[in-house]
């Protein structure tokens, strides 16, 4: 009878081991980042609309070891060092307000930038970890294909649903919309400044090939896109274009 109580005991104590180590196996190093990392609180500020003067410290981060990460911003990009310290990453020199720290996620998959600072926010931005590609393009540009305007949709015609079905794809790709096969959404640099007021701006691509600006409305209450027309560009003058009429009114079904 002692055997026996003695060889429960050995397999109870073997057990607690065992989980032990598979917990320890679990834990992440948060002072070790690798891969790419979007700015999730940009997205999710920016369902209905792109910010025109998007206060966000970069679109994303890449991590490629060495102790040195890539920082998107959109139309130019830097590459800064950090180092571990206190169980946190700081990455050195990163705005004019000095060094940022990077607080790792428990799992390893985001991190949080304390970049209040930066962006005059009262939280902080939270990045979230992605593949450098998605549906055959950059990531980042796909996510935001996807948010913005990319569904099934039916064309109007004079205020009416003309049965006629349209696809804009995450890819860029467009489907069923009579002249155009894809188009390129503007969420940085000066398009960003196209019209006056500031719109959302689209390029679309036509069947031959010929890149044709337009500004966009979203309206996700309506579940509705509408593209319109702008003004030429004056001679002399950067961006101030003005709407005109709509050229497609999109419904999705």
């Amino acid at each position: 009878m002692h055997n026996k109580i003695i060889f429960f005991l050995s397999v109870i104590g073997l057990i607690v081991l065992a989980s032990c180590k598979n917990t320890a196996k679990k834990e992440v190093d948060k002072t070790v980042l690798q891969g790419r990392f979007v700015n999730q609180t940009f997205l999710d500020e920016n369902k209905d609309s792109l910010n025109f003067s998007p206060r966000a410290y970069s679109f994303q981060f890449y991590f490629a070891g060495s102790e040195k990460v890539f920082v998107d911003r959109g139309f130019e990009g830097d590459t800064l060092t950090y180092a571990a310290e206190n169980g946190n990453l700081i990455l050195k020199n990163a705005s004019f307000h000095g060094d940022m720290t990077i607080v790792a996620d428990a799992d390893g998959k985001g991190f949080i930038l304390m970049d209040t600072a930066f962006t005059g926010k009262s939280t902080s931005s939270h990045y979230i970890r992605v593949d450098d590609m998605r549906d055959g393009i950059p990531v980042l540009t796909s996510l935001i294909n996807d948010q913005m305007v990319a569904g099934n949709y039916q064309l109007m015609e004079k205020g009416n649903a003309s049965g006629k079905k349209v696809r804009f794809l995450p890819s860029g790709n467009i489907e069923g919309l009579k002249g155009y096969r894809d188009y390129a959404l503007c969420y940085t640099g000066d398009c960003m400044q196209t019209t006056l007021p500031y719109h959302n701006i689209i390029t679309m691509t036509t069947d031959e090939g010929n890149a044709v600006t337009f500004a966009y409305v979203v309206e996700k209450e309506k579940k509705s896109l509408t593209i319109f027309a702008i003004e030429e560009q004056k001679p002399g003058i950067k961006g101030e274009r003005r709407l005109k009429e709509p050229v497609f009114e999109l419904v999705t079904f």
